[in-house]
C-alpha cells in the first residue's frame, strides 16, 4: 500500500474508493440487465466470471475498509449507529414501498412471498437480515444487506470487547470456519416457516443494537453478546446457500479492514496479505469441497465454482489496482457517489421495462444496447433524485442527531478502548479526514454495500 495517501487531501485520498463503487454498481447492473436483454451474453461472461459476485464482493472490501474506521475514529457506538441507520434505511424504505406501490399495477415487480406471507416478509426486510432468515428479499439484490449489517453487529461486539484492531485474526478466523465448519452445519433449517425465527431476531436485534448505545457496561456488554449470538446463530444454521459462503463474505470485508490498517501503519503489510492469502485459500477450498453455488443456471459444477472463485479474486485484484490509480475519471467516482441508490433502484426499474426489453431481444444489437442504455439512464435519473432529496437530507439529519447526545459509553470511561482485551490507550489514530463516505457532503456510505 503506498503511504502518499497520508499527505493527499481528504476527498481526493478517497476518491478511488467511489471509483470502485461505480465499477461494482456497473457489473452488478450488467449481470441484472443482461438477464432480460442478453442472457447469451450473460451466460458467456459467466463462464468466466460472475459479474454479479465481482461487484458485490468489491462492495464488500469497500465496506471492510470503511466503515470500521468510522466507528474507531468517533468512539461513539451511538454516533456511529445513529449515522448507519440514518444512511442505510431512507432510501431502502423509499424503494421498498416504490415497490410495494408499483406491485398493485405491476404485480411482477414484487415476489410472490410479499402476498403471500406479508407480515413475515416486511418484517424481515426491514431488519435487513432477511437472506439469512429463510424470508424472500421484495428486491432481488437486498440478500446483500444482510451480510452488511452482519458485518456492523460483528464490528459493533468487537469495538465493546476491544479486540476490533485485530482484523486479520478476525478475518482468518472466518476464513477457518468457513473451511472447517462448511461441511457440518445445516443450512436453511427455519426456510420453510420463517415467522418465529424472523420475529425472534428482529426482536435481538433490536434489544441489542439499543443496549450498546446505553451507557452501562453491563447493559452495553450484553448488547454485544446478544449481536454476536444473533450472527453467529443463523450462520451456524440458516444460511441460505452453501452453510460455509456467510463466513467467507465477512472473512472478507475484515480483510478490507486489514487493508486498511496496512495502509495507516497500524499493522504491517505482511500481515494484511496474510489475510487476503488465507480468505482466497479457504474460499477456494470451501467452493470445490462443499460447494452450493447459487444463481448459477445453465453452468456445469466446476464451471459455476471457476466462475465464482474468478469473480472474487478479480474483485481483490481491482481493488488493489484501484488503490495504486492517480488518475480517476470523475464520472466514474460520481456514480460512486450514487452507488447506494442505484444499487437499490435498478432492479425496480429493469422489472418495470420487462417486457419492453425482452421483445427488444428480436431487434438486434443495436435494440438491445438502446434499450440497455434506456435503463441506464432512467436507473441514474431516479437515483440522482433520491440521493439529493432523500439520502443526503437524512444523512444530515443523522450527524445533526449524533453530535446532540453525550458519548456513549464503551470502556466504562467513556473512551474507546473496549473492556481493555484489545487497545487500552482510549485513543484512535484514524484519520478524522477520512468520512465513511467520501466525496462531496457524504459523512458515510455502505459500500455497500455491502453491499
Amino acid at each position: 500500500m503506498s503511504s502518499s495517501a497520508s499527505v493527499e487531501s481528504g476527498p481526493a485520498r478517497m476518491r478511488w474508493l467511489d471509483a470502485l463503487r461505480g465499477l461494482a454498481v456497473l457489473a452488478v447492473f450488467f449481470e441484472h440487465v443482461t438477464d432480460y436483454l442478453a442472457p447469451e451474453v450473460k451466460h458467456a461472461t459467466r463462464s468466466v466470471a460472475h459479474a454479479g459476485i465481482f461487484g458485490v464482493t468489491l462492495f464488500f472490501l469497500v465496506s471492510g475498509y470503511i466503515v470500521p474506521a468510522s466507528l474507531e475514529r468517533r468512539g461513539d457506538l451511538r454516533r456511529f449507529w445513529t449515522g448507519r441507520l440514518f444512511r442505510l434505511y431512507p432510501a431502502f424504505l423509499t424503494v421498498f414501498a416504490m415497490a410495494v406501490l408499483l406491485s398493485w399495477w405491476r404485480p411482477g415487480v414484487v415476489p410472490a412471498g410479499l402476498r403471500e406471507h406479508t407480515g413475515t416478509t416486511v418484517l424481515s426486510n426491514l431488519t435487513m437480515l432477511q437472506d439469512m432468515l429463510g424470508g424472500v428479499n421484495v428486491q432481488n439484490q437486498f440478500w446483500t444487506l444482510t451480510y452488511e449489517m452482519f458485518f456492523y453487529l460483528l464490528v459493533t461486539a468487537a469495538f465493546v470487547v476491544g479486540v476490533h484492531r485485530f482484523s486479520v485474526e478476525i478475518a482468518l478466523l472466518l476464513a477457518a470456519a468457513a473451511v472447517v465448519l462448511g461441511g457440518v452445519l445445516p443450512s436453511g433449517v427455519f426456510t420453510g416457516d420463517p415467522r418465529n425465527v424472523t420475529v425472534v431476531a428482529a426482536f435481538v436485534l433490536v434489544a441489542g443494537v439499543v443496549a450498546v448505545c446505553r451507557g452501562r457496561a453491563v447493559v452495553v456488554t450484553g448488547g454485544a453478546v446478544l449481536l454476536t449470538v444473533l450472527v453467529f446463530g443463523l450462520l451456524g444454521v440458516n444460511q441460505p446457500g452453501g452453510p460455509w459462503e456467510g463466513f467467507v463474505i465477512l472473512a472478507v470485508m475484515f480483510t478490507g479492514t486489514a487493508l486498511y490498517r496496512a495502509e495507516r501503519g497500524q499493522i504491517s503489510v505482511r500481515r494484511a496479505l496474510l489475510a487476503v492469502a488465507g480468505v482466497l485459500g479457504a474460499a477456494i477450498f470451501a467452493v470445490y469441497r462443499y460447494g452450493g453455488i447459487w444463481d448459477m443456471v445453465g453452468l456445469s459444477d466446476g464451471l459455476a465454482r471457476s466462475s465464482w472463485l474468478s469473480a472474487v479474486a478479480l474483485a481483490f485484484a481491482v481493488f488493489g489496482l484501484g488503490r495504486m490509480s492517480r488518475r480517476i475519471p470523475r464520472w466514474l467516482s460520481w456514480l460512486g457517489g450514487v452507488s447506494y441508490s442505484v444499487y437499490l433502484t435498478h432492479v425496480l426499474v429493469l422489472r418495470l421495462l420487462g417486457e419492453q426489453l425482452i421483445a427488444a431481444r428480436a431487434g438486434g444489437v443495436p435494440a438491445r444496447l438502446g434499450w440497455a442504455g434506456v435503463c441506464l439512464v432512467v436507473t441514474l435519473v431516479v437515483s440522482w433524485v433520491g440521493h439529493r432529496l432523500v439520502e443526503l437530507p437524512f444523512q444530515s439529519l443523522g450527524r445533526r442527531l449524533g453530535s446532540t447526545h453525550e458519548p456513549s459509553w464503551v470502556d466504562g470511561r467513556g473512551s474507546a478502548g473496549g473492556l481493555g482485551f484489545g487497545d487500552k490507550s482510549g485513543k484512535s489514530d484514524m484519520p478524522k479526514g477520512d468520512g465513511e463516505f467520501p466525496g462531496r457532503s457524504r459523512p458515510d456510505d455502505l459500500g455497500r454495500i455491502s453491499a
